[in-house]
């Protein structure tokens, strides 16, 4: 044989050892995407993890002819290209902006006390998942010795490559003698019919897992899938995952119920607006509605300063509905009322403490420590006196008559920055008489519900009169009606509460309303006064505002809650005198 003939069978024999070292991977780029870290899992070197399981990726691709990119090159082509994705999408979304052919993704979790170490590995075009591996440890140090192995074990089965591959040393060069040609490119085609199936759940908003892969984040929703049967999951935080077998067929609708891991407890006390806790924590003034509790012993109490912090203990299930009445007790304080007449000598009279008889004059009388006022009826004028009392000490007041006191008034922020002066009460019939006295106001219709010239009905809101009258005895007081929106401002508390005893719902204790025995005397719905004192905003009259024509507030025969809302406005002609029309004034 010539020199040259050899020379060629050498390099045929050369050709064909190359061929066979090539790779299974050749000319692959793969991706490792940084682990992601779940809600709870304390691991304080995540890229550590990220780096051991690149490297082994690495350690097995790069042999096979594949380029493992580094973190660096990752985040030099995502800033350039500035992909981005939604969840459930996100890794494949990203691997395709890197463009790699594989990638690997993962993420650490915390089970029942381990550290969970889980691992994918994807085909980018049409993200489909190739192989997956799950290990757990107690420690993120033993998790770290487990990730190399784990890594190259997924990677040789998810990309197909032989264990017992031999090495270059032992690849015997070998000539393939017959035909040979290039083959033509192939297009994947998808096996298995696909379906829109609808999935929802109980309640809503669960996210939706199939066959162990993210499916959609808040159900319901509809999603194209492979027909036939498949696992479906649940997943809604404070909720026990619902797990169930589901056939994937045209039309289909698979639904999920969850089962919650929590309860509920309503609460409730003797006297309404009071101040109560959950293990520690405030949630309102009763009536609370129910509201979710962890299942478990809570622990409920009473937190006002107005009263003794009670409480109690009980045990709530999952799923269990209960209701808790608490007894409240008061703080006491002492009062003490002597009632003389105009020359110093001592009378016997009945002391009210905001509204309510509690003893006579001239003794020590034992009241709650948040009682508001004070009140004696002498020589059929009644006195009062706004209190303020300290806890465990005894307060003595004069009722004197010629010292009657109307309930005052109180400043509101204006909305120049200036405080607005308000009446505490509507105007009562005995002070619109003095101005009627006075020559200063006509006087008001009588009839049916007209409390005007009707005995014992001096301090009840005068009614019956139009909106001139009104306007009329205000500017006769140096005051003015005031305003719709001053109104809302004090009933709601400075726009903080739907009603100006809070948010919850009338009740008699509130207000006068829903009824049909007509007007109340002001000020005894105390229950009712916002939390700056001022009372019967809501209920008894249905008040004239600086608006011509504007009424404010609801009145005693108004049986709809809206119309006792800080917000509640009624239009009527100005010259009306319905028994539902009062007032009060503003400075």
């Amino acid at each position: 044989m010539s020199t040259r003939a050899v020379a060629a069978l050498l390099c045929l024999v050369s050709l064909a050892a190359s061929a066979q070292r090539a790779g299974a991977l050749e000319g692959k780029k793969i991706a490792v995407l940084e682990l992601k870290v779940g809600t709870g899992a304390k691991v304080q070197s995540p890229e550590l993890l990220s780096d051991e399981c690149r490297g082994a990726v690495a350690q097995v691709a790069n042999p096979e002819g594949a380029l493992v990119i580094t973190r660096e090159n990752m985040l030099e082509v995502l800033k350039a290209t500035g992909g981005k994705c939604v969840e459930g999408e996100c890794e494949v979304e990203t691997a395709r902006n890197l463009g790699v052919d594989l990638f690997v993704a993962g993420s650490v979790t915390l089970l029942d006390g381990d550290l969970v170490l889980s691992l994918k590995a994807y085909e980018t075009r049409k993200g489909a998942l190739l192989g997956q591996r799950r290990v757990s440890a107690p420690r993120e140090k033993t998790l770290l010795d487990l990730v190399r192995p784990m890594t190259v074990e997924l990677v040789r089965e998810a990309f197909k490559l032989d264990k017992d591959r031999p090495t270059s040393a032992q690849v015997q060069p070998t000539v393939q003698l017959g035909s040979f040609g290039e083959p033509g490119t192939d297009v994947a085609v998808e096996q298995g019919e696909t379906v829109v199936v609808r999935f929802e759940s109980e309640p809503a908003g669960a996210s939706v897992r199939l066959d162990g892969e993210f499916l959609c984040s808040a159900a319901p929703c509809s999603k194209r899938v492979s027909a036939g049967r498949h696992e479906v999951v649940f997943e809604k935080e404070r909720y026990a995952a619902a797990r169930l077998s589901g056939v994937a067929a045209k039309g289909a609708l698979i639904r999920g119920t969850l089962q919650p891991k929590f309860g509920w407890l309503a609460i409730d006390t003797d006297e309404s607006g009071i101040s109560v806790t959950v293990d520690g924590t405030e949630v309102g003034k009763t009536p609370v509605v129910e509201r979710e509790v962890d299942q478990g012993t809570v622990e409920v109490a009473v937190a006002d300063g107005c009263y003794l912090r009670t409480g109690e203990r009980l045990a709530i299930k999952a799923g269990e509905k209960r209701t808790l009445r608490l007894a409240a007790k008061p703080r006491i304080a002492g009062l003490k009322v002597i009632a003389v007449d105009e020359q110093g000598n001592d009378l016997e009279a009945t002391v009210r403490v905001d509204g309510k008889p509690v003893g006579e004059a001239g003794t020590t009388l034992k009241v709650p420590l948040c009682s508001r006022e004070v009140s004696v009826t002498l020589g059929g004028r009644e006195w009062r006196e706004p209190l303020k009392l300290e806890e465990g000490r005894t307060t003595t007041l004069t009722a004197r008559p010629g010292r009657e006191k109307s309930l005052g008034r109180l400043a509101l922020p204006g909305g120049n920055g200036r405080p607005v002066q308000l009446d505490v009460t509507e105007v009562t019939v005995a002070a619109y008489a003095a101005c009627v006295r006075a020559g200063k106001c006509t006087e008001p219709d009588t009839g049916t519900y007209c409390n005007w010239h009707e005995d014992g009905k001096e301090q009840h809101p005068i009614n019956c009169v139009d909106w001139l009258q009104a306007d009329a005895y205000c500017k006769a007081q140096g005051m003015r009606l005031p305003t719709g929106a001053e109104l809302q401002f004090a009933a709601s508390n400075g726009g903080r509460s739907q009603y100006p005893w809070g948010d919850a719902k009338p009740d008699s204790t509130r207000a006068r309303w829903n009824s049909s025995g007509g007007t109340a005397p002001v000020g005894t719905h105390p229950a009712g006064a916002t939390s700056s004192g001022i009372q019967d905003l809501s209920g008894n009259v249905w008040e004239w505002t600086a608006e011509r024509g504007e009424v404010s507030g609801g009145s005693w025969s108004s049986n709809l809650e809206e119309n006792l809302r800080a917000s509640s406005r009624g239009r009527y002609d100005p010259s009306n005198r319905n028994y539902f029309f009062g007032f009060r004034c503003a400075q």
